[in-house]
């Protein structure tokens, strides 16, 4: 048999495969919907990393993004000659290495059990937490250091802490509600920032963290640096001078109720928690919501990439930009201080990414040199505390093209000069599940990149 009838029998029987998968769940009743009722169990589950390098590899990808009768979860979209890593439960797997066989896709298994992941992320709580005892010599209150970093701590904790910080250090520090979730719980936003005796405007940053749920390293990092400007003002001149000459506003939990979720029902969950009419599924892609070519990429919206109309999906774009109360309130906030904010800064995980605009299209913002030159400086800095590697560019050029994400709104509604999303530890071993272990080092590391771009500005 010839190579090209060879190849096109395998993609047909694949395709077989796709549609009797599909005829399957019609007579089943549809897809899982998210209840909020049992505990998600991940036991069995892999995530495999495939890396298409043909056309139809692609293509049988990304109809497999839209096939949600295998349950799988892409971490990632597919993009070509780019690796994709997929979590594949027990039931599909069988189903999937058809797949990978028929269309020749390379592939290798990174993560064996994802539950014996989760479970040894809570297992780690107590080790963080004697890790911390031995930090008892450092400056600055130690409720600070027990009650908050170097673990993993749940939406009502985080919130009491950024209280008691307001409340212990109002010289420099207070608390601004902005807002409510879908289900109602407060998104705080703390400023640090040393009043001018003036009276006059300072030049602003803003830090958020947790826009995507099941990323619990972004809120994590965004609480350490949060203890650094505050627990080292009075021993650290070059925090005393960042402190004194910026406005720090920090957001760890941009969506609340996601955030709460994977700790209680669904540790993988990634939208919002809202509901839409006429469907089961809830929730929506914050960082796909907001209304700057929101549903809108120069390259298309295959296969839902740049944001999804179905309300199933992890990259449901809302039914409209800003439905959300939680990008809403975000984006009042900006607006209302743009003049002032000098850098935006949004964290995510995983790919160790420093991501300049646009995220939407393949071409570049007029002042694209500067925006690089300053974010390989802060990736170098970074990779100087512990040798961790940032690669750096746009999210179209180096990962696939998303509309209405907050970066490019910021950049691209707000005119914030400097706005940067970081995609934090690690590369895939452990994905959206690292180990409490890594917080410390993660914070170190970017806290080292953030301070050398604050004081890069602050020259400007």
């Amino acid at each position: 048999m010839s190579e090209p009838n060879a190849h096109i029998i395998a993609r047909s029987r694949t395709l077989l495969l796709l549609l009797l998968l599909t005829i399957n769940c019609s007579f089943l009743g549809g897809f899982s919907t998210d209840d909020g009722g049992s505990v998600a169990t991940f036991e069995g589950h892999k995530v495999f990393r495939l890396h298409p390098n043909t056309e139809s590899q692609l293509k049988t990808l990304s109809e497999l993004t839209s096939n949600r009768q295998l349950g799988l979860d892409f971490w990632g979209e597919p993009s070509a000659n780019k690796s994709i890593d997929i979590r594949v439960p027990p039931e599909s797997l069988n189903n999937i290495l058809t797949i990978i066989r028929d269309t020749g896709v390379r592939y290798e298994i990174i993560i064996n059990d994802v539950q014996r992941l989760i479970d040894e992320e809570n297992g780690s709580s107590t080790r963080s937490r004697r890790s911390l005892s031995n930090r008892r010599h450092m400056d600055g209150p130690w409720y600070l250091w027990y009650n908050q970093v170097g673990r993993y701590a749940r939406y009502g904790e985080i919130n009491s802490w950024l209280g008691s910080i307001a409340s212990s250090e109002p010289h420099i520090a207070s608390l601004i509600n902005i807002g409510t979730s879908s289900e109602g719980r407060a998104i705080n936003v703390i400023k640090i920032g040393k009043p001018n005796s003036r009276g006059r405007t300072k030049p602003a940053i803003w830090i958020d963290g947790g826009m995507h749920g099941r990323e619990w390293i972004s809120p994590a990092t965004v609480n350490y640096i949060i203890l650094q400007l505050v627990m080292h003002y009075n021993t650290d001149k070059v925090i005393q001078k960042l402190v004194n000459q910026y406005d720090w506003y920090l957001l760890p939990l941009s969506n609340p109720d996601g955030y709460e979720y994977t700790h209680t029902k669904n540790r993988l969950w990634r939208k919002t928690r809202s509901r839409t009419r006429g469907s089961r599924c809830r929730g929506v892609d914050a960082n796909r919501n907001w209304a700057f070519h929101w549903m809108d990429c120069d390259g298309g919206n295959f296969f839902g990439r740049c944001g999804s109309a179905d309300p199933c999906d992890d990259t449901y774009a809302g039914k409209f930009a800003f439905s959300e109360p939680e990008t809403r309130a975000i984006a009042q906030f900006l607006t209302a201080k743009r003049r002032n904010i000098k850098l935006y800064l949004s964290f995510h995980a995983y790919s160790q990414l420093w991501l300049t605009n646009w995220g939407y299209s393949k071409r570049y913002p007029i002042d694209n040199a500067r925006l690089l030159a300053v974010a390989k400086a802060g990736a170098r800095a970074l990779r100087g505390k512990h040798g961790t590697k940032f690669r750096v560019g746009s999210p179209a050029k180096i990962l696939y093209e998303a509309g209405g994400s907050s970066f490019d709104w910021a950049k691209g509604i707000a005119k914030i000069k400097y706005t940067y999303t970081l995609e934090l530890r690690d590369l895939g071993r452990h994905g959206f599940i690292l180990p409490q272990n890594q917080i410390i080092p993660t914070g170190e590391e970017v806290w080292e990149g953030v301070k050398t771009i604050a004081q890069r500005i602050l020259k400007e």
